[in-house]
């Protein structure tokens, strides 16, 4: 079954079924509840983890104590193996956004694996490659792209990537959406009401629904015209 699911993830699609195979066989299944801490912010880094179903925050402390959230992350994604291949520190912690299960890889044998499947090392490198993309577009809207056009972005990312039927099946809180957005929760409620007084979405207790999701398109698309 979970070979199955594999499948269908990005890092794993089309490749030959005795990869799946090989890497469940080395994973180890691990659940968490949510809030549970996966690792700390400086840990060294001696696992990474495939996301089976759930959320993953990905949060960074800042110099008075505080948690930034940078991402939030869902099933398919593969994280973790920065500090396994540069050998440095978690730059980051990671925590359950609700309850999760991962497939966790050793250092060990994830190495193994890359330097013996060239196509999952491949697959991998451009995996990275396309993250370090979407932080480098993300920090440059910050000063260029309006923030209604971010909002809208990454609302549209949640409904790709967690919605069914127009329902992001995930909870975001306003606070989340703001830090996610680099505004203040006050600039992000603003917004939110003024979307669901124009029938564009419905915001309740961290639900949200997309009502009409191509305005939503509309608005991201905006700063690309």
């Amino acid at each position: 079954m979970i070979e199955k699911t594999l499948a269908g993830f990005a890092l794993f699609e089309g490749m030959p079924a005795d990869i799946l195979k090989e890497f469940v066989t080395l994973a180890v299944e691990r659940r968490l509840s949510r809030g549970d801490t996966l690792f700390h912010q400086d840990d060294e880094g001696t696992e990474a983890f495939l996301i089976v179903s759930g959320a993953i925050r990905v949060e960074r402390l800042n110099e008075d104590g505080g948690r930034v959230l940078l991402n939030i992350l869902g099933p398919g994604e593969f994280f973790g193996e920065t500090a396994l291949l540069t050998g440095n520190p978690r730059m980051a912690e990671a925590v359950a956004h609700n309850e999760a299960l991962l497939l966790v890889i050793r250092q060990n044998d994830f190495t193994k694996m890359l330097a013996l499947h060239p196509l999952m090392s491949e697959r991998l490198m451009r995996m990275i490659s396309q993250r370090l993309s979407r932080v480098s577009v993300k920090l440059e809207e910050v000063g260029l792209v309006p923030l209604k056009e971010r909002l809208a972005g990454i609302i549209v990312d949640f409904a790709g990537r967690f919605g069914t039927d127009g329902c992001i099946n995930i909870k975001l809180t306003q606070s989340d959406l703001a830090e996610l957005a680099i505004s203040s929760r006050e600039h992000i409620n603003k917004l939110i009401k003024s979307w669901e007084n124009e029938g564009i979405l419905r915001f309740n207790r961290g639900n949200i629904i997309v009502i009409t999701p191509d305005k939503l398109k509309e608005l991201h698309k905006k700063d690309q015209l």
